[in-house]
């Protein structure tokens, strides 16, 4: 029953007791009181969107026991009729693709040839997993492509070959809660053990390889179901369309993605970032970065990045599907991401988005709302929307809703461009930062937008995993802010060039053999510098040595990516690019020097008191004034006039979004339309409105 997921188990329990959908979503309002009707919750069930408490309602409205899973006991055997009612639903859903074997047909294992003994006795001596690990995988790949092809009906085998006659179910499975992971029956230990997909399919392929035939069909389906194709990754399709008029003439050679690049640099929020915080908060030097010059940088390095990766792609031939074509697009995608993948970020950096979060978590429960507090009203994945709040999922919200008196669907990007501006596909109550899978790490979209979400990664075909060129995105922006704060410190005077070369001492005397000898090029550019006779040659030299840790780190990123290609490509790989190269100690290096001589300074946290100071004042009032607002309650003049600060831009979109909505999600809306419009600030613009709203002259 592992294979099923409660939203599975659910229907077959209904399917048994001759109930509906549309009955156990009568029975589960009048429980709750709250409205749930048919649609709504057969989406939940297919999308297995259910709190454990929800779960043991559930059950114990259709009388079953609770463990996880209500099929329990005796009921855990499934029926035909059970296993006819599951294939079915998968089939409506799309779950279940054609050549999928299905519940039936997965409960026959093919039954593999016995390992013939060696003649020599040295290969005796040798494991099956000994002599599998001599095996590459790539090169098997291409040869159990070639099986696949020309293979036969399987028959049926007595024997279950990787649990044999005394186990009664499949020795592999897929995990019932960790996405891209299954579970193998270790029959040695008589105990499950969890392995990534990719694992097991890479053991699987060394096995068939030193066997000689290919192995079942659920094997194949599995191997096929993982691997992402260009094609579809680099969607040029947006959600309005194009607008292209059939009989128009072809004027415009621009491809989608040069057209999201000029769509882009023609908005107002893009050239907000030019005000908005990236280290040093309401700074009046005009050197160190902003938003915009940050963005700026990224979306440089992410296309050249873009480049080195596509040509690696075709130059090893990495995939055969692969075009130069698709490696252009790349690049385009790429130079558009890096200039939106901080386009939703509060004033003041990141700490602004601190404040907002510690902002809800102090202030939900103590606001009331019709004799209730916020925290009463709202559904725990709204609570943990703004617990969690993120500029990331902010951005994919302003290009998507946010842009509403232009074009009701924002910017209308491409879906390429979209999905990879997503770094963390998951929900609010799926983030689990310790988990270890990078793509858990972060919220990457609010529930409001849960729908554009699903709309974008089923068009790329991603569903829950990452887009492969949001981990080049990420490499180019980590590459160019942890680099860039180095410079951004020392023109402040933060960091000396004495006090960074005895850093990067200790970092080469930790790591001697690294391929990149930090230390070393500092000096050799501090005299090169002395002999040009530059008038401050630690200046020169740490700068230039930036750009040749940048041309250092770039490469990292290639290898990381091509030695990870099948796991990307799967949507299995759980790390960034430079995981497992000397690049991921040097960006660690750099960012701890960042944090001990910046960050954690008394500057900093003098500007950012101050910071915390005005966001918690604007969202007080401005909370207070949309709580009543699109409701039956006048709202007093104070508040009318707070409201009317924030623009008919988000005010529109708020109605868009509202239209049909319960009382919960409406008042839900109405606290993102005060999100909307504090992310959409400028440092200047918040300081201003503080000091207006508090009549400093």
């Amino acid at each position: 029953m592992e294979d099923l997921t409660f939203g599975e188990q659910v229907k077959v329990v209904l399917s048994r007791k001759g109930m509906t959908i549309k009955e156990l979503a009568e029975i589960i309002e009048e429980k709750t009181g709250m409205k749930m009707s048919r649609q709504n919750l057969t989406q939940r069930l297919g999308r297995d969107n259910f709190q454990e408490q929800d779960m043991r309602m559930i059950a114990s409205i259709l009388d079953c026991p609770f463990q996880l899973s209500i099929l329990g006991g005796e009921s855990a055997e499934l029926t035909p009729a059970d296993l006819r009612t599951v294939e079915e639903m998968r089939r409506k859903e799309g779950k279940l693709e054609d050549g999928e074997p299905t519940l039936e047909e997965m409960q026959i294992e093919l039954p593999l040839e016995e390992l013939k003994p060696h003649e020599e006795e040295e290969n005796q001596e040798r494991t099956i997993e000994e002599i599998a690990k001599d095996i590459p995988i790539s090169s098997v790949m291409k040869r159990a492509e070639e099986e696949d092809a020309k293979r036969e009906d399987l028959s049926v085998g007595d024997i279950n070959p990787y649990t044999g006659h005394e186990y009664q179910s499949n020795s592999v499975r897929m995990h019932p809660s960790r996405i891209g992971y299954v579970q193998v029956y270790d029959r040695r230990t008589h105990k499950w053990k969890d392995m990534t997909e990719w694992a097991f399919l890479g053991e699987q392929e060394r096995k068939k390889a030193m066997l000689g035939r290919s192995m079942c069909r659920r094997f194949i389906w599995i191997k096929r179901r993982l691997s992402m194709e260009w094609k579809t990754l680099l969607s040029e399709k947006r959600m309005r369309g194009s607008g292209k008029k059939q009989n128009a003439k072809k004027s415009d050679f621009r491809s989608e993605f040069e057209k999201d690049y000029h769509r882009i640099i023609g908005s107002a929020s893009f050239r907000r970032l030019q005000d908005k915080t990236q280290v040093f908060p309401l700074d009046q030097s005009d050197f160190v970065r902003t938003r915009l010059t940050h963005s700026l940088e990224v979306s440089s390095l992410a296309k050249s990045l873009g480049q080195n990766i596509g040509e690696a792609i075709l130059e090893r031939g990495a995939d055969q599907k692969f075009t130069r074509k698709m490696k252009e697009d790349i690049s385009h995608i790429l130079e558009c991401a890096g200039l939106i993948h901080d386009i939703g970020n509060p004033p003041f950096g990141h700490f602004g988005e601190l404040a907002i979060r510690d902002w809800f978590v102090r202030k939900l429960p103590e606001l009331h709302y019709k004799r209730q507090t916020l925290d009463m009203i709202l559904s725990p994945q709204m609570k943990e929307d703004f617990y969690h709040f993120e500029g990331n999922a902010q951005a994919l919200r302003l290009v998507t809703r946010l842009h509403y008196l232009v074009d009701e669907y924002g910017m209308n990007l491409t879906y390429a461009l979209l999905n990879t501006i997503i770094k963390y596909p998951v929900s609010s109550t799926q983030v689990h930062p310790d988990s270890g899978n990078i793509r858990e790490k972060k919220m990457g979209y609010f529930l409001a937008d849960e729908k554009i979400f699903e709309e974008i990664t089923q068009e790329t075909k991603t569903g829950n995993c990452r887009h492969p060129l949001t981990y080049i995105l990420e490499a180019a922006d980590d590459l160019a802010y942890k680099t860039a704060d180095i410079e951004d410190a020392f023109v402040k005077g933060f960091l000396s060039y004495h006090a960074f070369k005895e850093e990067l001492v200790c970092l080469n005397e930790q790591y001697p053999d690294s391929g990149f000898d930090g230390v070393l090029k500092l000096k050799e550019l501090y005299q090169r510098g002395q002999e040009k006779g530059v008038q401050n040659p630690e200046a020169y030299a740490i700068k230039n040595w930036i750009i040749r840790a940048q041309g250092f780190l770039i490469d990292c990123a290639t290898k990381g990516f091509m030695n990870h290609y099948e796991e990307i490509m799967a949507g299995t790989f759980q790390r960034d690019l430079f995981h497992g190269t000397f690049g991921e100690k040097l960006m660690e290096c750099l960012g701890n020097i960042a944090y001990r001589y910046v960050f954690s300074s008394r500057e900093i946290y003098r500007m950012e008191v101050k910071e915390a100071v005005i966001l918690d004042f604007l969202m007080d009032r401005m909370i207070q004034a949309v709580l009543y607002y699109d409701t039956d309650r006048e709202l007093n003049a104070i508040d009318s006039r707070v409201l009317s600060f924030i623009s008919d831009n988000y005010k529109k979109a708020y109605s868009y979004q509202a239209e049909g909505k319960s009382e919960a999600e409406k008042l839900y809306l109405r606290l993102l339309l005060v999100t909307d419009y504090v992310c959409g600030m400028t440092d200047s613009y918040a300081k201003r409105l503080y000091q207006d709203m508090n009549g400093i002259i």
